[in-house]
């Protein structure tokens, strides 16, 4: 047997992988599992969080019962008694855990255990503006409503997280590698934009070397993930009421907001924003949040990422990789005025500044109630 750990990173697809795994736990298909130890309802399992836990306050996470128990103890045990099959184990926050941490979970596998380490990277500039959009949901990016270049290249030249940089990814991987070994890790492409997620999944088990039978790639199709990034319509709603909110301020004024942080009041701001996506038909946000950037915008930001995608590509060069390299280089459909018009037509009975307008009153009136609400 080995033991799988697919170890994300965030946003190459994991959600649509987990969602798989959690397919294959109630149903197992022929040679492998998904393991029981550390098992979180969504499909992440929480052994990096647990191995993480000396150094987080479990006051400022949720779920922080996840943490309880002896996931390390339980997965050893697992892998002592699954016999013949594989085992899996998947978590993205499996990036956050420091050399020391990943040496503690090394230890805890036997010796004569065989490890494969699966690693998902994905098209830079899908990357990219699908990391905009996550800081769009917390009104904490410079949005773009009147120049529409401003809001995604800010972002691309002053990004600190929620894109992928080589620097940052072989910080993490370095930590792997040397407590695991290059030739045990695997690298495998998130197919472009536009392309089957089935595809994503075919992948994932030749990555980690696992059962391909018809059973195992059938999973595949019964897994339909929600996608949580933002359409057409909620993009600009975000963007006109980040900037309506204040919440991008160069200086914070934490008094205007009842002495809440910057933080604070962006994680009101989504969970608003939230409920009122949630109050608005489906056809409303059906439409690719592309439409709005136009064709110049995307070359700009295609030129802007090249070198990062070409030192991506030799990054990846050095593991076993599956898909194509070419497959780092994403290719967004253009932006065409029918498109447009066909948005603007059914989007017309939900204008986004109103909308915006009406976010940023409800922000401000639950963020002063979260306030009074303190002991």
């Amino acid at each position: 047997m080995a033991l799988v750990l697919h170890i994300g990173p965030p946003k190459t697809a994991t959600s649509y992988i987990q969602g798989c795994l959690i397919v294959a736990r109630e149903n197992p298909p022929a040679g492998f599992a998904v393991a029981n130890a550390g098992w979180y309802w969504n499909g992440h399992h929480q052994i990096p969080r647990q191995l993480s836990e000396h150094r987080i306050d479990q006051s400022t996470v949720p779920n922080s019962e996840v943490v309880r128990g002896d996931h390390l103890g339980d997965l050893r045990y697992e892998i002592e008694t699954s016999q013949d099959r594989d085992l899996v184990v998947s978590s993205e926050t499996f990036t956050n855990l420091n050399r020391d941490e990943v040496g503690i979970l090394r230890e805890a596998i036997p010796e004569d255990v065989e490890v494969r380490i699966v690693v998902g990277v994905r098209p830079l500039l899908g990357y990219y503006l699908s990391g905009w959009r996550e800081t769009l949901k917390r009104g904490l990016v410079v949005p773009f409503p009147h120049d529409r270049v401003l809001g995604p290249v800010h972002f691309l030249t002053n990004r600190t997280h929620g894109v992928l940089p080589l620097a940052e990814m072989k910080e993490w991987m370095d930590n792997w590698v040397d407590r695991f070994g290059r030739d045990v890790t695997r690298v495998f492409a998130v197919p472009r934009t536009g392309s089957a997620p089935i595809l994503t999944w075919h992948r994932f088990l030749e990555a980690g070397q696992l059962s391909t039978d018809e059973g195992s790639l059938r999973i595949g199709e019964r897994v339909h993930i929600r996608n949580e990034s933002l359409d057409a319509w909620s993009t600009e709603v975000a963007m006109y009421a980040g900037t309506q909110s204040g919440l991008n301020a160069e200086v914070w004024l934490a008094e205007s907001w009842g002495g809440l942080s910057r933080a604070d009041c962006g994680a009101v701001f989504e969970n608003v924003f939230n409920r009122i996506r949630r109050s608005v038909p489906e056809d409303v946000l059906a439409h690719d949040p592309n439409l709005l950037i136009d064709e110049s915008q995307i070359a700009t930001l295609v030129q802007a990422l090249e070198p990062d995608v070409q030192r991506l590509r030799d990054y990846c060069s050095q593991f076993q990789f599956i898909g194509e390299l070419d497959d780092l280089i994403d290719r967004i459909p253009a932006q065409t005025p029918e498109k447009l018009e066909d948005y603007r037509a059914r989007t017309a009975e939900y204008p986004p500044e109103v909308y915006a307008r009406w976010l940023v009153e409800l922000v401000k009136r639950q963020a002063l109630e979260t306030v009074a609400s303190i002991p």
